[in-house]
């Protein structure tokens, strides 16, 4: 070729070299636009995966504090019934001494420490007992300081309500003497009627600091990325990133202080359902609706995650930077490897391990499964039938469970189930094996030993093991267990073939049976299977 060339002219030579930087230039901005686009479509896929999971991040933040927070006023409804209930209230109502209420009122803020005043007020609205209580003091206030609070609304809505229910008022600032309490004070009032041989005796209301229920939703908004916002029914900010634009409602100078001022096109979805909403020029809103319990629908509270446009940016800054690298140098190399150990480095033995394993073990506590159990007491029942020794099936079924893992959620329910498989592990001897049957159903299977006295020895040790206190997430739970007994007797007089007919189906379903006669005698408690 460089022989040619030098034979061509000048002008060919340029020709010639125009022709190939075309062709170069042509075949630079395919791979170019290429790489460009493969960029692009990489970098949208990643943006979207990254804003959907920061919303779902967000999302399952915002139920578990609204499950929190109906459970903490489940809690408050509870209390509040409680001391309405109490016949101390009326029986002092009735002789004029309220001496008895007023310290059992202090005793009753002192224990529970997030009360700021627990009342009673007669059905003209009089203050008639009232202790105030905050962490540096408790003060039974004297009669001539009680207030009339016939014009609060709380009092003139509690009146309405049916007796036995709680009256549970909207969120706002507390109010002294008509003015609003500083330093600010956000309260929730519950309220009962007392009731006393069928005569009204007054109302019991309890002060709830809202203090320490804000500060849990500011330790959220700390925790998630994003701004965080909760909101009244009617779109006014009870927490904010902007301090000056909460409790508009209650200062005059801040009314259009609102969510629905602020986010109008937004307002009227949000507000209605619980939803995300993906926006370029707004970023990603998350909402939750909160229903408060004992009040009307109308009075709810609306906690919105407002994750910006600045937030997403930045999330998405190191993807932006290494992405030409990623995806043009890394990935092949990754797939070549990837490919190589697929190859050569998997061992097949693993492999087939690895499936045994998920056939034949539960994932969640690592015992064996129900398959893997009957295999086990196939084998048992075998030896004992060849050897004419002695066993055992043990059928466990947790007392209490299912209301924790109502109450608690699954997550609950799965820490304490592994903590019952470890327990049991380790409670049993090596020759024993503990058995996941499903849901809360456990089996010990216990080999050579059939007499009564040993075996109820085993069984009242699972019981009391199983009882002891279970520490979950910071909380402390009791469940118990009830066990039926299946034993399977080895006597050389007894009819080898015996054993052939008993089919491990059988069996648990007759350990089974003495585990619900276990259950029906008062749970906590073990039962021999009389055939």
């Amino acid at each position: 070729m460089s022989s040619r060339v030098s034979r061509m002219s000048f002008p060919a030579v340029l020709k010639l070299a125009k022709r190939r930087f075309l062709f170069y230039l042509v075949l630079f901005s395919f791979l170019a636009g290429l790489t460009a686009l493969i960029m692009w479509f990489f970098h949208s896929r990643t943006f979207a995966s990254t804003r959907l999971h920061m919303s779902y991040h967000v999302e399952t933040g915002l139920a578990v504090q609204a499950e929190a927070l109906n459970v903490s006023l489940k809690e408050i409804i509870s209390d509040t019934l409680f001391l309405a209930n109490l016949p101390e209230i009326p029986e002092g109502v009735i002789s004029g001494d309220l001496s008895g209420v007023e310290e059992l009122f202090a005793s009753f803020a002192s224990s529970k420490k997030h009360y700021s005043q627990i009342r009673l007020i007669d059905a003209e609205g009089m203050e008639k007992v009232r202790v105030d209580f905050n962490p540096n003091s408790l003060v039974i206030v004297p009669g001539e300081k009680l207030q009339n609070k016939s014009d609060r609304y709380y009092f003139l809505e509690a009146l309405e309500c049916r007796p036995g229910a709680v009256y549970v008022s909207p969120l706002d600032l507390n109010k002294e003497h008509g003015k609003i309490e500083h330093p600010l004070n956000p309260t929730i009032r519950f309220a009962s009627k007392v009731y006393y041989d069928g005569g009204f005796q007054g109302i019991v209301i309890l002060n709830y600091n809202a203090k320490n229920l804000l500060n849990q939703f500011d330790n959220f908004s700390a925790f998630y990325s994003g701004d965080y916002y909760l909101l009244n029914s009617d779109g006014y900010y009870l927490a904010s990133p902007e301090v000056l634009d909460e409790w508009g409602f209650m200062f005059p100078d801040r009314e259009n202080k609102r969510f629905d001022v602020d986010f109008p096109r937004d307002w009227k979805t949000l507000s209605n359902r619980n939803t995300r909403i993906f926006r370029k020029d707004l970023g990603v809103l998350v909402s939750r609706i909160i229903y408060l319990p004992g009040i009307a629908s109308k009075h709810k509270w609306i906690a919105v995650n407002r994750i910006t446009p600045g937030v997403l940016a930045l999330k998405m800054r190191p993807y932006r930077r290494m992405l030409f690298l990623i995806f043009i140098c890394l990935i092949p190399v990754h797939l070549l490897i990837t490919g190589l150990l697929r190859k050569y480095l998997i061992n097949e033995l693993d492999r087939q391990e690895i499936l045994y394993h998920a056939a034949n073990y539960d994932e969640l506590t690592g015992l064996p499964n129900r398959q893997m159990g009957i295999d086990c007491l196939e084998q048992m029942t075998a030896v004992c039938s060849r050897y004419q020794t002695g066993g055992a099936v043990l059928f466990i079924d947790l007392d209490g469970f299912k209301d924790v893992n109502d109450q608690l959620g699954h997550d609950a329910g799965d820490l304490i189930l592994k903590e019952v498989a470890r327990r049991l592990k380790t409670a049993i001897r090596h020759s024993d094996t503990a058995i996941r049957l499903g849901g809360d159903e456990f089996v010990v299977l216990v080999p050579y030993t059939s007499s009564i006295k040993s075996l109820e020895v085993v069984a009242q040790k699972l019981i009391d093991i199983l009882l002891q206190p279970y520490r979950i997430s910071g909380r402390v739970l009791h469940i118990g267990a009830s066990i039926g007994v299946r034993r399977i007797q080895g006597n050389p007089a007894d009819n080898e073939d015996a054993y052939s007919v008993l089919s491990p189906e059988k069996i648990l379903q007759e350990a089974d049976s003495a585990m619900y006669k276990a259950k029906n005698n008062g749970k906590g408690q073990y039962w021999f299977f009389d055939s």
